[in-house]
């Protein structure tokens, strides 16, 4: 395995949920059955660990972009992402709207350099402030979004959305909530076109 490893993990209700990026290094796997043998490894030491820490039916993702048939698998030439070139130019200092926020939720991920068309933690940073912010305006009290994404899910089929609000909200506030989050994921795209034109006019 490589060392690059990438674990995110959602909890909802009393349902856990990891997916995990495990890297394997092409010189040292022989085939494609060699690379899913060590997929069954892994897996059986996550589920392991996981059950040593008290969660009994943990929903494990592992490698989700993975497509065996084809074979197209995470194989790498040094175990990292780093070579793939898609790690920006800034670390995860710079948040989205240029706040760090230690008491209130907040993306440890840094924008600037990502690729605008895929990357999620600028796409979808961009995403959640916009429904925030519609929300927060028509509902007239704080809103927290989060967009969650999995490997290999398409970019306007997020794994995981949650939309807290400062007071309860009724069933027209629900439907209000889900409307704008359906609508403003459709505009990812838009999002793009936007970040790209902004790019132009300063080049």
């Amino acid at each position: 395995m490589g060392g690059d490893i990438k674990v995110m993990g959602v909890r909802n209700g009393d349902t856990y949920e990891f997916t995990l990026c495990v890297p394997q290094i092409a010189s040292q796997v022989r085939d494609i059955a060699e690379y899913v043998d060590n997929k069954r490894i892994v897996m059986r030491y996550v589920m392991s660990t996981l059950r040593k820490l008290g969660l009994d039916d943990p929903k494990v993702s592992l490698n989700t972009r993975d497509c065996e048939d084809v074979p197209e698998v995470y194989l790498t030439a040094t175990g990292t992402s780093l070579e793939s070139g898609d790690e920006g130019i800034v670390g995860r200092g710079n948040r989205i709207n240029g706040l760090i926020t230690l008491q209130n939720a907040m993306s440890m991920e840094g924008a600037s350099g990502k690729n605008p068309v895929y990357h999620i933690g600028k796409l979808y940073n961009l995403c959640a402030q916009r429904v925030a912010e519609k929300l927060c305006t028509r509902l007239g009290h704080d809103v927290e979004v989060s967009v969650v994404s999995q490997s290999g899910r398409d970019l306007i089929d997020p794994w995981f959305i949650s939309v807290r609000t400062k007071k309860r909200m009724s069933s027209a506030g629900r439907l209000l909530a889900d409307g704008i989050v359906r609508k403003e994921l459709k505009a990812i795209p838009k999002i793009t076109k936007w970040l790209l034109d902004e790019a132009r006019e300063l080049a």
